[in-house]
């Protein structure tokens, strides 16, 4: 009985984490533009903490930079007590864009915005590091080091500067300045495309969240698996549920790991209602699991692996 009983709570924690995992149901999103919202989302979309941590990771990007690009230097002008804060940076410029995109998907419902703001923050910092590097005059032994070459044809700036001829002026390094530049440049594409993901990502939650609130809920079940050769991460599955009109049938666009297909007559909620201000047709529909019922996932998941890109959802 205990044995049951642990097995069945497993069962339900795998169940209420669909929205990580799928499987997940559409009738109007797709890909990485699903809405994923948990049953209990409260609608918080701000955005201002995601950008303070771009900002921190920016700044970590170009220390870990500046302090690597010392180290490496022939001039070694800090000497290597900079590790203590250079490696610690870049761990922090690595690690903290996957905790945002983790954090914005239980946020958004979607991770691509935070994943986004962070990767422009590593962009800028990288851009940055790169910029002050350019001004400071061991630079040379920075690029010598990497095989881009900076010996008689350098900028004065740029050498070391116990080899810098008496009287030269220093010159930002070009090199360098280019790479500043680019990697700025690349930052500003990225994070143009958040506040159009975040409008989104606004409305598909607000139709979900309208759904759920005050639309009608019917109960509905899988009908039939996704075509395993069409599979890629994602594919159509046929719906099936019973309104006051009699049965009703719709394809969704079914989001889910290999691992995580839904068997026939998966027990699902289906909720009905139609565009804000327009008429009852076409109706707008939000399907999910139904959190009362353990799904039964398809155990031969070898047939979704060899179509996903990358073996998953």
């Amino acid at each position: 009985m205990d044995e049951h009983s642990g097995r069945a709570s497993r069962e339900t924690r795998e169940t209420i984490d669909w929205w990580e995992s799928g499987p997940v149901f559409s009738t109007v999103e797709h890909g990485p533009r699903v809405t994923r919202l948990r049953p209990e989302f409260a609608s918080n979309l701000r955005v201002w903490d995601f950008v303070v941590a771009a900002c921190v990771v920016a700044c970590c990007a170009a220390l870990a930079v500046v302090g690597i690009a010392a180290l490496v230097s022939s001039a070694k002008p800090w000497g290597y007590w900079w590790l203590a804060l250079a490696i610690p940076a870049a761990l922090a410029a690595g690690c903290v864009p996957f905790g945002m995109m983790f954090l914005g998907a239980a946020r958004y419902g979607r991770g691509g915005i935070a994943g986004a703001l962070g990767l422009a923050g590593v962009l800028l910092g990288l851009g940055i590091g790169c910029a002050v590097n350019a001004l400071l005059p061991w630079s040379a032994g920075v690029l010598a080091g990497a095989g881009l070459g900076a010996g008689a044809g350098a900028n004065p700036g740029s050498m070391p500067e116990e080899t810098m001829p008496e009287g030269s002026e220093a010159m930002p390094n070009p090199v360098l300045l280019g790479f500043a530049a680019a990697l700025a440049l690349a930052a500003g594409i990225v994070a143009a495309t958040v506040p159009g993901a975040l409008r989104a990502a606004r409305r598909g939650a607000a139709r979900i969240l309208r759904l759920r609130a005050h639309g009608a809920m019917y109960a509905g079940e899988v009908s039939a698996l996704p075509d395993p050769g069409r599979w890629r991460g994602r594919g159509e599955i046929p719906i099936r549920y019973r309104d006051d009109a009699g049965e009703q049938r719709i394809a969704a666009t079914l989001h889910a790991a290999s691992f995580r297909v839904p068997m026939p007559g998966t027990r699902l909620l289906v909720f009905v209602g139609s565009p804000a201000g327009a008429p009852p047709e076409p109706r707008e529909v939000h399907i999910e699991l139904d959190p009362e019922c353990v799904p039964e996932f398809d155990p031969h998941t070898a047939r979704y692996e060899a179509q996903s890109p990358g073996g998953s959802m």
